[in-house]
């Protein structure tokens, strides 16, 4: 493990000390400034909690077509690349800001917040791994497989620190890398993304 992971897990497993704010920021990517300049509230952590108790507030006041119209879409990336123009070149940065627009004046402005943060954490989730957990193994990885693993290392970092990635690219790369990526990990991702779905759509129902 390189040592620039090492010093990124351990700001992800909350190595601070002092006061009651930095202990209450444990297990944050708020501490490594992932979330800057997305709008995002910084005294707010974008978790679980968070997600069902804006989904409460939802339930009832929406509908599904409301909620696709108005935000969902936006993260699909066939509506991107076929509604608007020059959509395959679209960053994750710009999405954000265009959805955080329109979401604005509704009351989906919550949920489209913890979509941007759960897609910053899912790519640098994917991005530790690829770095930590994936080796190539003579006779088993070949060239290609290297080649393309590290194409996918250089998206993620030009996505997560330089905002210049394609999202469609992004998303892209994320699914390639489960076939890499195979074991606890991708299928925690998989889990979680379904379950996401899964209580939007009753929210809706």
């Amino acid at each position: 493990m390189s040592l620039f992971v090492l010093l990124l897990l351990c700001l992800l497993v909350g190595w601070s000390k002092g006061n009651s704010e930095e202990r209450r920021s444990l297990n944050s990517l708020r501490l490594i400034d992932v979330n800057r300049g997305y709008e995002l509230d910084e005294n707010k952590e974008y978790d679980i909690k968070f997600f069902e108790a804006t989904l409460e507030r939802i339930r009832g006041n929406a509908d599904w077509p409301d909620y696709y119209d108005t935000i969902g879409c936006y993260f699909n990336t066939t509506w991107i690349t076929t509604h608007k123009t020059g959509g395959n070149k679209y960053t994750f940065e710009q999405i954000a800001g265009e959805t955080l627009f329109q979401a604005e004046p509704t009351i989906f402005m919550d949920l489209v917040k913890f979509h941007i943060a759960n897609f910053l954490n899912k790519q640098v989730l994917h991005y530790l791994a690829v770095k930590s957990l994936w080796k190539p193994q003579d006779g088993t990885s070949t060239e290609v497989e290297k080649f393309v693993v590290g194409r996918i290392v250089k998206l993620l970092e030009d996505s997560i620190y330089r905002r210049s990635a394609p999202y469609v690219q992004v998303r892209a790369a994320l699914d390639r890398l489960k076939v890499y990526l195979r074991g606890r990990l991708t299928q925690r991702i998989r889990d979680e993304e379904a379950w996401i779905e899964q209580k939007i759509f009753e929210a809706f129902s």
